[in-house]
């Protein structure tokens, strides 16, 4: 019997469930349903602020990335030297947006705020937005010539204009006619403002508005028909990705990660609403996206519930991402947050939601900063379609294996399970893979007693890069 890993339904009971049903932790299935070790996270550079990581953007005009954190913004070159970019006013613990844009010269010109005052900055040190912009701002975007700005705890937003002193367009002018502007459909606040392609993404506790350019006064106006009924959650958990937009919202009267085909929320978190409805806190939720290694992934973090859900893109499937505790044993919400590409230098990058540390996401690397990356799929409850006692005389697993650590102990891969819906798992086995060479093997493992259902857990470990493909199982059905 011939049994491969498959897309995870986590709403069904545990004990009810069939083989179909999994649960995959840590990793992936790539396009033949083989589950793969999920990349790894290395060390590039650290901030030393002590604090976690608030924000981090390539700015794509300047050529160089910047990380905010514990209220102090930084910029780094590709060897990872740092300069601390002083001036600004950034809050601790508080997530930071950006904006690049450029002046009518096509000079760059950078917006970054969380919760505070705007910050401006041509390539060096911030300075801070007077009066008439914002005070306390959360969200900022640059849309054709133009800089919008959200005030905090309002339904007003803010935009730049033609300085009239030199009849063009200023980024640091934020004098119009009619400003601020109002988002008014439902009349709730901004929790965020996002940039659409050419438009604009207003987006309160009750609906989305999608803002447009006027070429006359005032400059933008809300596009007839584009309202969309999902109030958002988290407003860090928006994420643009295959030319739609991911978020956490209220649909319908109930929380659900929705992705926007135009302005209609599909809901695409139905396989974990279970999970979903267990959570007290998610307006804290963070999301991200990251494409490397030829997958692309959108990726929900839920700080005060401590859970990572990694949602993917191509397969429209869910897995839980973590950071392995080993005191006490358990899993953690995922340590990377605020992913970015650096694409001149070729390389991805995130923060650390424990420190200072940015770290290099490396499809190769075998753990998360020297921490283990345990990756598993635990399988729904075999029942071979009868609940008749049965056997299982042998398991054998189909995997292809990277190259070991030399000077590490050998890699292994770990298996156990618990049987006829018992909530308590029989001792671990290891099954060796050898310290080197990389190809394609099977492992046989004999006599796993007799079951009536029995579930399975398999875990790969970090000490080589681990392809499962399959299981080959056979199944002895007894008499009784």
């Amino acid at each position: 019997m011939l049994i491969k890993p498959q897309k995870g339904f986590y709403n069904v009971d545990p004990v009810s469930g069939e083989f179909l049903s999994s649960a995959i932790f840590d990793g992936y299935l790539d396009e033949f349903n083989a589950l793969c070790s999920r990349f790894g996270l290395v060390e590039f550079t650290d901030l030393a602020t002590g604090f976690p990581g608030d924000g981090l953007f390539w700015w794509d005009k300047s050529d160089f990335p910047i990380a905010v954190s514990g209220g102090q913004c930084f910029k780094f070159d590709s060897a990872g030297s740092l300069t601390e970019l002083t001036g600004g006013n950034f809050n601790t613990g508080t997530q930071a947006t950006f904006a690049d844009g450029q002046k009518v010269d096509n000079s760059a010109f950078l917006y970054a705020c969380n919760g505070a005052k705007l910050n401006y900055s041509t390539g060096g040190n911030f300075t801070q937005a007077g009066v008439p912009a914002p005070q306390t701002c959360s969200h900022v975007v640059y849309n054709g010539l133009r800089f919008l700005a959200n005030e905090v705890g309002t339904a007003r937003f803010y935009f730049t204009d033609v300085n009239p002193a030199d009849n063009e367009f200023d980024p640091t002018y934020w004098a119009a006619i009619e400003n601020p502007l109002t988002s008014d459909s439902r009349g709730d606040n901004i929790l965020g403002m996002y940039p659409t392609w050419d438009d604009v993404a207003i987006w309160g506790t009750q609906s989305r508005e999608i803002w447009q350019v006027t070429g006359s006064s005032p400059p933008l106006q809300p596009r007839l028909g584009s309202l969309c009924e999902a109030g958002l959650v988290a407003p860090y958990s928006v994420q643009n990705a295959d030319n739609t937009i991911f978020a956490l919202c209220i649909v319908d009267k109930k929380l659900a990660v929705v992705r926007l085909l135009g302005n209609d929320p599909v809901i695409i978190s139905l396989d974990i609403e279970k999970i979903l409805d267990g959570f007290h806190t998610f307006n804290d939720a963070i999301g991200d996206v990251v494409s490397v290694g030829g997958q692309s992934f959108y990726i929900i973090t839920f700080p005060t519930e401590d859970q990572t859900w990694a949602y993917n893109i191509k397969k429209k499937e869910w897995y839980q991402w973590s950071w392995w505790k080993t005191i006490p044993a358990k899993r953690g919400a995922f340590i990377g947050r605020n992913f970015i590409y650096a694409k001149s230098w070729g390389k991805h990058f995130c923060q650390s939601r424990l420190d200072g540390k940015i770290y290099e996401v490396i499809p190769e690397a075998k753990t998360d900063d020297g921490n283990t990356i345990k990756t598993e799929w635990q399988t729904g409850w075999l029942d071979g379609g009868t609940s008749k006692n049965k056997t299982m005389p042998f398991m054998r697993f189909h995997m292809r294996r990277g190259e070991g650590i030399l000077g590490t102990d050998e890699p292994v891969i770990a298996f156990k399970y618990r049987d006829n819906g018992s909530r308590v798992w029989k001792n671990e086995r290891q099954v060796g893979l050898g310290n080197t060479g990389e190809y394609e093997f099977y492992r046989r493992v004999n006599g796993l007693g007799m079951f009536r259902t029995r579930q399975m857990s398999i875990i790969l470990t970090d000490a080589a890069k681990l392809v499962l493909a399959d299981l080959d199982v056979e199944i002895k059905r007894l008499g009784n």
